[in-house]
């Protein structure tokens, strides 16, 4: 009977209530882009004591979402500093070439704005990183930064240093209101979509002081064989206007997905079902099998 009464609890009101608070979620930043009739990331296009605005994008060099950013970014009016790391001398250069080459690319395909390639030498320590950090923070002195994209995948060429950081931050404040975008990915890293982290690597920033700090991480719905084939992997540019679709409309750290019949089955997922495992679990008081 306590079984019965408990599954019946499950699917009442109140579950109905977090399924459809969670999907809501996902669809509201796109409901609120049709009732306004405004281009995300709007607010942060803003020009400060007649510079235009800038924004700073970490991993372009190798990663394909990445690199969407940027094209998103530059297609929005933005200019574009394109950060990359390199280990030594002789890996330093390789990401300058690979960043310069796709900074020929966004000049082709947008030349009306500017763009910039940062590159920090992965070896560096101690008093070297202070001063790199010194002098991008000088560099962009001039420039009005407003937005702060920091991407981690499976390449070296991503994470912006937390010294940097720090700097970056600083510059934000004088340009507000600001975004930083905090990414993660575990289908760059090779996951198999089952994991679920809200959180970004060093990233110890809450939204203050008219900068807002939003994470997102890139997950794949589709966990098993059958859903692989239902569900066909989203492409780079999908992804990327998901992150900055949901980060210039929503303060919610979120797993973010392009589709929505993929973002409903993992809200579906995340609590009717969740709840479900939840509720048998404390009736068999975690003794599922019992030999």
């Amino acid at each position: 009977m306590g079984i019965i009464t408990s599954l019946f609890s499950l699917f009442g009101p109140g579950a109905a209530l977090c399924a459809a608070c969670e999907t809501l979620a996902v669809i509201w930043p796109r409901v609120r882009l049709r009732m306004t009739n405004d281009a995300p990331l709007t607010r942060f296009l803003h020009a400060a004591r007649g510079r235009p605005a800038w924004a700073f994008v970490a991993g372009a060099g190798q990663e394909p979402v990445a690199r969407e950013l940027c094209f998103g970014l530059a297609a929005r009016g933005f200019n574009v500093v394109l950060y990359g790391a390199g280990s030594g001398c002789r890996g330093g250069k390789a990401t300058m070439q690979r960043l310069l080459g796709f900074r020929a690319e966004l000049l082709k395909a947008y030349p009306e704005n500017k763009y910039r390639v940062v590159v920090v030498d992965t070896d560096a320590q101690g008093d070297a990183v202070e001063v790199f950090a010194a002098r991008v923070g000088e560099s962009l002195e001039g420039a009005n930064l407003t937005v702060l994209i920091d991407y981690v995948g499976d390449a070296d060429d991503g994470m912006v240093l937390p010294q940097l950081k720090t700097v970056l931050m600083s510059l934000l404040k004088r340009n507000v209101p600001a975004l930083v975008i905090n990414v993660t990915s575990s289908i760059a890293s090779g996951g198999d979509g089952t994991q679920s982290c809200y959180s970004h690597r060093g990233s110890g920033y809450l939204s203050q002081d008219g900068v807002n700090v939003v994470s997102c991480h890139i997950d794949d719905v589709a966990v098993g064989y059958k859903e692989k084939l239902l569900f066909h992997r989203p492409t780079p540019r999908a992804l990327a206007e998901t992150v900055l679709l949901h980060a210039a409309s929503s303060s919610r750290n979120a797993i973010v997905y392009p589709y929505w019949p993929q973002a409903v089955l993992q809200m579906t997922r995340k609590t009717l079902l969740g709840m479900a495992a939840d509720q048998f679990l404390s009736v068999t008081q975690g003794d599922v099998l019992k030999r």
